[in-house]
C-alpha cells in the first residue's frame, strides 16, 4: 500500500522540483516484500514518470519495525505519510490527520472477515476443543486483525489468549500455506480471511467440503494510510485528488497487481467504527500488550 502511495506521489505534477516527501510504512504492512525490492521499484517508477511527465518529486521511503519507531518519526517530522495496520493507527492517531484517510480495496472491499477452520471429520465441535492443539494462520497486511479477533472470541468462552491457549501458533505468508495443512490433516486448525478461503475453494471445491467454520468474524478494516497531522504540502492535495484514479494508469495497474489490490479510496474516520470497537475491546481486556489479562468467565466479556 505504501508503494502505491509512493507511485502516486511521484505523479505529483504541480510539485516543485526536488520537493521531498517522506513515506513510512510498518513492517506489519510490508510483510514478505523485500526492502531492497521496494527501493528499486520506486526508483524505476520515478524514472519512468519523470521522463514521461517531467516530475521531480523526491520520495524517501522508510520501513519501521514497531509503533514506537513510527511515533518517534512522526514527532520529529521524519515521516510525512504513513501506512500502518489499524491497531497501529489507534496508537498513533493523535499524531495523524484523521479528516481524510486512505484505504486499500481488495476483492472489491476495504474490509476483511476472518474464519477459524477445522476438518469436518475432526472431533472438534467448539473453540474450547482446540485447547493445547496447533493453529496455523496467515500473517499479512490483510489478516492484521485476525489474532486480535480470535483473542476476544476465546475470552468470551472464558479462555486465555490465543498465544496461551494453543500449544503452538505458526504464522505463514500465504493463505494456501495455512489452509492446506489443515485440509490434509497435518494441522488442527487454521485462521484465514474469508476471501482467501473462498478463492482457494474455487480452485479446489474439496476444501469447502472437507473444512468447517468453527467461528467467523464481522467485517473489519485491517490497514490505513494517513498524513502526519502537521504536514502541509501541495503534494498532499495532489495525492488526495488523484488517489482514486491511480488504477487507470499503466504503472498504477502494475503496482496493484503486485500487491493484489483493486484500488485505493478516501473515506472519513467514522467508517472505522466497528474496527475501532474491536481494538478497544481487546485493549480493555488485555491492555496494550496481548496476553496481559485473561477473563475468568464468560460473564467478564460482553457479547455483541
Amino acid at each position: 500500500m505504501a508503494l502505491l502511495i509512493a507511485a502516486v506521489c511521484l505523479q505529483a505534477g504541480t510539485a516543485q522540483p526536488n520537493e521531498r516527501i517522506n513515506i513510512g510504512f510498518s513492517r506489519s504492512i510490508v510483510g514478505e516484500v523485500n526492502e531492497n525490492d521496494i527501493l528499486a521499484a520506486i526508483k524505476a517508477w520515478a524514472t519512468e514518470l519523470m521522463v514521461a511527465e517531467n516530475y521531480f518529486v523526491n520520495v524517501q521511503p522508510q520501513i519501521y519495525g514497531d509503533v514506537r519507531d513510527i511515533q518517534t518519526a512522526l514527532k520529529q517530522a521524519r515521516t510525512d505519510f504513513i501506512c500502518v495496520t489499524t491497531t497501529e493507527f489507534v496508537a498513533l492517531q493523535h499524531l495523524l490527520n484523521r479528516e481524510k484517510l486512505i484505504f486499500s480495496v481488495s476483492g472489491g472491499s476495504m474490509t476483511e472477515e476472518y474464519l477459524l477452520l477445522t476438518p469436518k471429520k475432526s472431533p472438534i465441535a467448539e473453540i474450547k476443543d482446540l485447547k493445547g492443539r496447533s493453529l496455523i494462520y496467515s500473517k499479512n497486511s490483510r489478516s492484521a486483525l485476525s489474532v486480535t479477533w480470535l483473542d476476544i472470541e476465546l475470552a468470551r468462552s472464558g479462555l486465555p489468549t490465543a498465544a496461551n491457549f494453543f500449544k503452538r501458533m505458526e504464522p505463514v505468508g500465504k493463505v494456501s500455506d495455512a489452509l492446506l495443512p489443515v485440509f490434509f490433516g497435518k494441522k488442527n486448525a487454521c485462521l484465514v480471511t474469508r476471501k482467501g478461503f473462498e478463492i482457494m475453494a474455487e480452485l479446489n471445491p474439496q476444501i469447502s467440503r472437507q473444512l468447517k467454520v468453527l467461528a467467523a468474524s464481522k467485517e473489519y478494516i485491517p490497514g490505513i494510510l494517513a498524513f502526519r497531522k502537521s504536514y502541509q504540502s501541495k503534494i498532499k492535495e495532489i495525492v488526495l485528488n488523484r488517489i482514486e484514479i491511480w488504477d487507470q494508469t499503466p504503472a498504477g495497474r502494475q503496482i496493484f497487481t503486485i500487491f493484489q489490490t483493486d484500488m485505493l479510496v478516501i473515506k472519513p474516520f467514522e467508517i472505522l467504527g466497528p474496527t475501532m470497537e474491536l481494538i478497544k475491546e481487546h485493549r480493555h481486556l488485555f491492555g496494550a500488550d496481548t496476553g496481559t489479562f485473561r477473563p475468568k468467565s464468560k460473564a467478564k466479556v460482553a457479547r455483541p
